[in-house]
């Protein structure tokens, strides 16, 4: 084909591009004000049905979806929905499977989770061979040509599969990307409820616009919320891998993001994600303190803690003898303990208490509902708080052995708000 002749007919395609977002936009926009009829997502043939009770949502990460599914799938009563992260964004705005996925066996995964009633809302992420990639969503995002072309390529997914709606998880921009990823999802949003379809957008959790970094700056909680169904705010992994030990998503943490986010988005579209994991830190890490580490001598460059569950910290408290403590201003479970080398470990974790105290927090501030980070080997008295939560029962939580006390260690209050990029924060969702 001549230069002149491919010209041509990349100008031609272009225009079937902008005619054709044109037109979902137009349809989506008469929708805008039907929103609240679209709640939770439970599906109906893959389309949104109005809500009955709260969004209780599953995110199930793509190193663990197929036993979240069939976690789910065990526990319908207690979800609404799940998304499971199984597509990536492409260099020509597409949108692609993941990486190393099976069609066969995704597309398994999705049957058995509509078979058991739970809408279905898949994730889409910025990654690309397991880790984030900020160009590759930059390059998108700011070309008006490739922005579009996702928004196609996104609804087209949603139809062609027959799910609820999508998740969008576009993690590691910066502030410079602001204004275009809002545009974007400004874009999706209409387009996918022009066919009865939802659109939920993952952020970072923060207590105020600024937030802690660039990831912060990048989301416009208000923006965003204009666009999206959902907006699920991941308030968790306050204390992470590579930072000193303490409560991943500490209650008065939360409580601050949870006050920030009512004043940009509106409630019934906020939802809450309450993780159900902990981390186990090694050796004497001392305590983090925003960019400065307190007692930090101690501290082993490149150490990382060792995600944990449910599971495996009982198991380890009951091996080593180690009493499980209650911190109360976290409203989080912990337990000190030797291993068998003489090492030093320091371990906070999520069960039915902390779980109880987040979905409390969420009914008070009357927020959409909450969404659960992985789903799997928690606490099994954790599937009656979500029934009873998407229900609006009392929640009642099973008794616990854990002693009430502070932590062993003289403590400092550790959750700033001073965090920067400089720090090495590589969260567990970067895995592929």
């Amino acid at each position: 084909m001549s230069g002149v002749s491919a010209t041509a007919g990349g100008v031609a395609l272009a225009l079937v591009v902008v005619v054709l977002v044109a037109a979902v936009l137009l349809v989506g926009g008469s929708l805008l004000e039907r929103r609240g009829e679209q709640g939770d997502g439970r599906s109906q043939g893959g389309r949104a049905a109005p809500p009955a009770t709260a969004v209780v949502g599953a995110s199930l990460p793509v190193w663990g979806w197929e036993t979240g599914s069939a976690a789910v799938a065990a526990h319908a009563g207690a979800f609404t929905t799940a998304s499971p992260q199984l597509y990536e964004v492409t260099e020509d705005g597409g949108v692609a499977l993941r990486s190393g996925l099976d069609p066969e066996a995704a597309r398994t995964e999705v049957l058995r989770l509509r078979g058991a009633g739970v809408s279905v809302l898949p994730t889409v992420t910025n990654t690309r061979d397991g880790a984030w990639d900020t160009a590759l969503a930059q390059r998108v995002l700011h070309d008006p040509w490739l922005r579009d072309r996702h928004v196609v390529a996104l609804v087209d997914l949603v139809l062609r599969e027959d799910v609820a709606g999508v998740d969008v998880d576009y993690e590691e921009l910066t502030a410079a990307d602001r204004t275009a990823f809002s545009a974007f999802l400004a874009r999706l949003g209409p387009a996918l409820r022009a066919h009865g379809r939802l659109l939920a957008v993952d952020v970072f959790a923060k207590d105020g616009d600024a937030g802690y970094d660039q990831r912060n700056l990048a989301q416009d909680y208000a923006a965003i919320g204009r666009a999206a169904d959902q907006v699920r705010v991941m308030a968790y992994d306050w204390h992470w891998e590579t930072s000193g030990p303490g409560p991943v998503a500490p209650l008065d943490w939360v409580e601050r993001v949870v006050a920030y986010a009512v004043t940009q988005v509106p409630r019934e579209r906020l939802v809450l994600g309450v993780p159900t994991y902990g981390y186990d830190w090694a050796g004497r890490a001392g305590q983090h303190q925003g960019q400065q580490q307190v007692g930090g001598q101690d501290q082993q460059p490149g150490r990382r803690a060792e995600l944990a569950s449910w599971a495996q910290a009982r198991v380890r408290a009951a091996d080593r003898g180690a009493p499980v403590r209650w911190d109360a201003q976290a409203q989080s479970p912990w337990l000190a303990y030797t291993d068998t080398a003489g090492e030093p470990h320091e371990l906070w974790f999520e069960d039915g208490r902390s779980t109880a105290a987040k979905l409390e927090l969420a009914r008070r501030e009357r927020l959409g509902g909450v969404f659960l980070w992985l789903v799997g080997d928690v606490d099994p008295g954790t599937w009656s708080l979500l029934e009873a939560h998407r229900r609006g029962d009392p929640l009642v939580c099973a008794p616990t052995d854990a002693q009430a006390g502070p932590r062993a260690d003289t403590r400092t209050d550790t959750r700033t708000d001073t965090r920067s990029d400089t720090q090495d924060r590589t969260d567990h969702r970067d895995a592929a």
